[in-house]
């Protein structure tokens, strides 16, 4: 029980820093101006890259005639095109996907099932891997990963979470887990590893400059003693008590995490 509250708190963590939003916004869509295409989905995934594919073509899979099928030739000719900013055929995409979500919970379980598979399993083996006993620790890996991705960006444009623990592990003297010091030394370098990994991403990933804030929540975190996940996490000034953990932070608004 307490491992299933400790990813709750994890998922909407990340959903807060990424989205603004505690809860999966399952039939979000729109269309973007950074040259990535439509952003959809609980996690914002793009029509231009092999993530955004994965989730039609998984939807499709399971339920046959969707409305959103008729996307999938479009968006296979898009990712081939290697412009991942290109909409063509991507006519009434948006209203698709909303209509999906509201109307089918098909739908809304393909994604869950997707955030898992694609991001909170392999983060959760990799944090395992390290030797990772922290649920902070555990929770910035997926953070990490869903925002970074496990390998970098072509030409090292963005660097990837394989780089980033690559770029900590030589930073320090001691192995990642194991909890104590070391597993908390070890999460203090992997934030300025990251920190830098979003100062100098270039081209298309170029926004994420402006993203380093979301360092500083977890830094506050741990400035609040929060390595386990035991408690209600408040950011901002949401109603806090004294049987949460309280972060000032407020790039990110008002939210309580339950």
């Amino acid at each position: 029980m307490a491992a299933a509250i400790a990813k709750k708190r994890a998922l909407q963590l990340t959903n807060v820093l990424e989205n603004g939003e505690t809860e999966f916004n399952f039939g979000y869509a729109k269309r973007m101006s950074d040259g990535k295409g439509i952003a959809f989905g609980c996690l914002r995934w793009r029509t231009g890259f092999g993530d955004g594919l994965s989730i039609i073509q998984s939807y499709a899979r399971a339920k046959p005639g969707t409305a959103l099928a008729r996307y999938l030739p479009a968006m296979e000719a898009i990712k081939r095109s290697k412009e991942p900013g290109k909409l063509t055929g991507m006519d009434g995409f948006e209203a698709a996907v909303s209509q999906a979500a509201s109307r089918d919970p098909i739908f809304r379980s393909i994604q869950r099932d997707e955030v898992d598979e694609l991001y909170w399993l392999p983060s959760q083996g990799r944090a395992q891997s390290l030797g990772l006993r922290y649920d902070l620790s555990k929770s910035l890996l997926y953070d990490t990963w869903v925002q970074h991705g496990q390998e970098d960006k072509p030409g090292r444009a963005a660097l990837g979470t394989d780089t980033i623990i690559e770029m900590t592990n030589n930073a320090t003297s001691r192995p990642a887990g194991r909890g104590g010091a070391a597993e908390r030394d070890w999460v203090l370098a992997f934030l300025d590893s990251r920190q830098y990994a979003l100062a100098t991403a270039q081209g298309l990933w170029r926004n994420w400059r402006s993203t380093v804030k979301r360092i500083d929540v977890y830094r506050q975190l741990i400035a609040a003693g929060a390595w386990n996940f035991d408690r209600p996490i408040v950011l901002g000034s949401a109603p806090r008590s004294s049987n949460s953990w309280n972060v000032a932070e407020s790039s990110f608004g008002n939210h309580c995490i339950s």
